[in-house]
């Protein structure tokens, strides 16, 4: 697998992990996927073992969703990227996010939608 190879799989990682919504997010009614929560640490592709290391940062300790997201994100990659044999998908205790860590568009969307009017 070249480098160019590895950046295309990489970008397909992404676009799985962009079908994957927050459902803490999904509740309050506006769905945000787990790139756009801040969630994705790193993605790490591994050419020869034709695997990729998803590592995932948890907005809470005490978050319920961590085995929907693993079985999503190898459930998406796996039948989206047929170069890819093996997923594992590695997390956080959920002490270290902080809404800061959302993408920056979002920071502002919410924020627009959640200032007052007045």
């Amino acid at each position: 697998m070249s480098l160019y190879s590895q950046l295309e799989i990489e970008s397909q990682v992404r676009e799985c992990l962009h079908q994957i919504k927050d459902p803490c997010s999904v509740a309050t009614g506006y769905p945000l996927h787990l790139e756009e929560m801040g969630l994705v640490k790193a993605i790490e592709i591994d050419e020869e073992a034709a695997r990729v290391l998803v590592d995932l940062r948890l907005t809470s300790p005490t978050c319920v969703m961590v085995g929907f997201f693993v079985n999503e994100i190898r459930r998406l990659v796996t039948d989206a990227i047929p170069e890819i044999k093996e997923v594992d998908v590695t997390f956080d205790h959920g002490f270290d996010w902080t809404p800061d860590m959302m993408s920056e568009d979002v920071r502002h969307a919410r924020a627009a939608r959640f200032t007052p009017q007045g």
